[in-house]
């Protein structure tokens, strides 16, 4: 492999790995796991062994991505207690609502036995 080509391998690793830096930074825990991981890990892998000092940058970004799956983690167990406290209102309310239906249904036999 000529120099002048090795060169330019290197000022585009260099340069992807100065992008990678910064859009990983720009990160936060909001954005979508397929924004987070888009071949930004394979791309950390592929410039570690051609020598980059990967080891801070893919920190942050395997703390971002753990950060994410602990919060989807609680918006589902969040989910799971909106619907098991919406299904426990629900049963009380039909709960309720039978036993006004049995107490009317009782004042209607009693009427029915007056007239």
């Amino acid at each position: 492999m000529n120099e002048d080509y090795r060169e330019g391998l290197a000022i585009a690793q260099m340069v992807t790995y100065g992008n990678l830096v910064q859009t990983i930074s720009c990160l936060n825990p909001n954005d979508p796991f397929d924004v987070i991981t888009s071949n930004s890990l394979e791309t950390l892998s592929h410039l570690k062994t051609h020598g980059f000092d990967v080891g801070s940058i893919q920190d942050r970004l395997n703390r971002l991505l753990s950060l994410k799956s602990i919060a989807r983690e609680h918006e589902d167990a969040a989910g799971e207690i909106s619907v098991g406290d919406t299904m426990q209102k629900v049963e009380e309310e039909l709960v309720r609502l039978q036993l006004n239906l049995h107490l009317v249904s009782r004042q209607l036999m009693t009427w029915s036995l007056f007239l």
